[in-house]
């Protein structure tokens, strides 16, 4: 799932909420699929989770708050309760518009437990909807998360989330409290969103683990054993910053991430920066990709934000992004592109080395096309002088 940046901040995961008109919804409560929920009739610091495991559906519909005048209200959803047998599924019709300035979130699973099967989350958003989650990058990450809960737990099977319609909203697979989430298999994530061009949305295919206000013993790790896919596919997608892995961040304690492998695809929409591997923010925040990264560009625009494209991770303030097997950077088409880099981007003292190959492949005159007349192309990584992107290979 999305570190995020910008305005908009969603919860990537299995979204599970609902209300009946004229119900209070207060912590403890649970919904049934097919439930409605007014945004005004939840109460803040709200925690939801369903009646039944299995197959939910559920609408959100009202208004709470606007830009100019953000709501206090918090709200933690869950797509299940306690573990689940078999497969888990939540298809979410968001006909709302939320402006706060708390946290909203939607976890997949239920608060630290296990799916035996497959996990899944559609945001079907109804045009017009938004979702804004105000709060700085990356001490205030306000996500989704896609497999999993807060509170670790396992994902036997794969995961997918795909979000449909209009949406001013930003996800990630996410986990903010001490404590280990596992997925076994495969994470997708597939984004055919347009964006209003004020905001932003940024996405990565795995898992997003943040520490906020650990103890300086305390650690949160999250683990995708299979293949990360992160698929941008609408012309109208405006998606500022993408990670293609696992994000780690340590605003305080540890964190650590890992991602089997890992695959990207902008097929059309705004892009901005992309680094198709995983990355870390802070000295003790990790991440790390055991087998290959590859990222292909098909006809996306990169003229609209900062127009980078990176084939290993990014890592900023001492931690490490490493990509233990080679990274590919594949460029058919598109539009913008003026840094192309084959390996990893240290940032700030951070490690973003390539353990493997890195290779660039500009294909015919629209791969040519695709880059601006003063491009920057960098075969290895790129770094400034108190970092490393090294690329062993």
């Amino acid at each position: 799932m999305i570190k995020l940046q910008g305005k908009c901040k969603l919860v990537l995961a299995f979204v599970a909420a609902a209300a009946m008109l004229g119900t209070a919804w207060a912590a403890g409560v649970s919904y049934d699929s097919g439930d409605r929920i007014e945004l005004g009739s939840i109460e803040s610091g709200s925690v939801l989770s369903p009646s039944a495991n299995g197959s939910n559906t559920i609408t959100f519909t009202g208004t709470e708050g606007e830009e100019s005048a953000l709501s206090n209200k918090e709200i933690f959803i869950y797509g299940a309760s306690g573990d689940v047998t078999g497969d888990s599924s939540l298809t979410v019709d968001w006909r709302a518009n939320l402006w706060t300035q708390n946290k909203v979130q939607f976890f997949a699973g239920g608060d630290g437990g296990n799916v035996s099967g497959d996990s899944s989350l559609t945001v079907n958003a109804a045009d017009g909807s938004s979702l804004y989650a105000d709060g700085g990058i990356p001490n205030y990450q306000q996500s989704i998360i896609l497999a999993g809960s807060p509170n670790g737990g396992a994902v036997k099977g794969n995961t997918k989330l795909t979000i449909n319609g209009y949406l001013k909203a930003s996800g990630a697979a996410m986990i903010d409290k001490s404590g280990d989430l596992t997925v076994e298999g495969d994470s997708t994530v597939e984004i055919n969103v347009s964006c209003a061009d004020d905001d932003s949305f940024g996405a990565n295919g795995g898992l997003h683990i943040v520490a906020n206000g650990f103890e300086n013993g305390e650690t949160a790790s999250g683990i995708l054993k299979g293949k990360a896919t992160l698929i941008i596919d609408n012309p109208n997608a405006r998606v500022e910053q993408i990670w293609g892995g696992n994000n780690s961040v340590a605003n305080s304690g540890h964190t650590y991430a890992e991602t089997g492998s890992v695959e990207v695809y902008l097929r059309q929409g705004k892009i901005g920066a992309a680094t198709a591997g995983p990355s870390n923010w802070g000295s003790n925040a990790n991440a790390v990709v055991s087998k290959d990264v590859y990222i292909e560009v098909t006809s996306a625009d990169f003229s609209s934000f900062s127009p980078y494209l990176g084939g290993g991770g990014v890592s900023r303030g001492g931690g490490s992004a490493v990509v233990k097997g080679s990274t590919s950077v594949v460029v058919n088409g598109g539009r913008g592109i003026d840094t192309l880099v084959g390996g990893g981007l240290g940032r700030v003292g951070g490690k973003a080395d390539v353990e493997g190959d890195a290779r660039i492949t500009v294909k015919g005159n629209s791969g040519l096309k695709a880059l601006t007349e003063d491009v920057w192309i960098i075969a290895g990584g790129k770094r400034n002088n108190d970092a490393s992107a090294a690329v062993y290979g």
